[in-house]
């Protein structure tokens, strides 16, 4: 969903940074290298990468 160009991206959503790898993120977070922030009520991890991975996009309203 956060990879412009792939086919699964949804516009809208905020891209992947430039040069961020997420199998590497991924890989990341189940060997604990970044600690886990919270869980959201819907069952979402929130993960604290220390360093920015995306690029925020503002909605039009």
């Amino acid at each position: 969903k956060h990879i412009p160009g792939d086919n699964n991206y949804t516009p809208g959503c905020s891209p992947l940074a430039e040069g961020v790898n997420p199998q590497t993120l991924l890989d990341g977070v189940q060997k604990g290298a970044y600690p886990i922030v919270r869980m959201t009520p819907r069952g979402q991890l929130v993960v604290d990468f220390g360093k920015v991975t995306s690029q925020f996009e503002d909605k039009v309203t």
